[in-house]
């Protein structure tokens, strides 16, 4: 991946994940400022997804990169390097029912196609959160391309209702690609990321909501465990 940057099927990793600091954080700084106010919709009208469809696809026919930069919850300081005993995530996002719609029309547009009705529905899915753990396996033999599954416990805690469990995860890869050990070598490592989907249906009509904070936690292959907070009352 690390020579073809805007390959469509690795799109959305790419904006996630690939180049964080040399690309990413600068483009999705950017585009936020053009983004509308935020305001955490948990369920959006037929209206919103309208307008985040619309801005899905005016990003692709502006060329500009995904907005994540107000999503990312966690990073590393460098997402081309590796240190000695550094876990195996490279970022973590979240992601809302706009968020999603977004990207589903950014990624059609791009593709030079419109989003399927399907495709926005699922994105759509109100009272849903979603949590994107951006990682890198601990080697490059064949045995590590099956890094992904070896994650464990996801788990979301929210102020003052408790703790949950993703009611879904997908896997996008992996793919190989390229780091920079400690600055001196360069080595292979498996690539990809899991997407993890909450469900928010039993806090409907509470009215904080759309300023929900907690913490989003999970462990990697190798035992280290992440614990990211959240607010979303920033985010739209």
């Amino acid at each position: 991946m690390a020579g073809c940057q805007w390959c469509i099927d690795d799109l959305h990793f790419f904006a996630l994940r690939n180049r964080w600091h040399a690309l990413g954080t600068a483009v999705g700084l950017t585009i936020a400022l053009a983004l509308p106010a935020a305001a955490f919709e948990p369920k959006l009208t037929s209206g919103e997804i309208q307008n985040a469809e619309q801005a899905g696809i005016a990003l692709a026919r502006a060329h500009q990169g995904f907005p994540v930069a107000r999503y990312t919850i966690f990073s590393t300081p460098n997402a081309l390097t590796l240190e000695q005993g550094q876990g195996s995530v490279d970022a973590i996002a979240v992601s809302t029912p706009y968020q999603r719609v977004l990207y589903e029309s950014y990624l059609a547009a791009f593709q030079g196609a419109a989003p399927s009705a399907e495709a926005l529905r699922r994105a759509a899915e109100p009272f849903t959160l979603d949590f994107i753990v951006i990682a890198h396996s601990s080697g490059e033999d064949a045995n590590e391309q099956q890094f992904l599954t070896r994650f464990s416990n996801p788990i979301v805690k929210i102020q003052g209702d408790g703790t949950r469990r993703a009611v879904s995860k997908t896997s996008f890869g992996p793919t190989i690609d390229f780091f920079n050990f400690e600055n001196k070598k360069r080595v292979l490592r498996w690539i990809g990321y899991d997407t993890y989907r909450f469900d928010l249906h039993s806090m409907r009509g509470i009215v904080s909501i759309a300023r929900l904070k907690g913490t989003f936690t999970i462990s990697d292959p190798l035992g280290h465990r992440y614990a990211e907070r959240f607010d979303l009352s920033g985010l739209k």
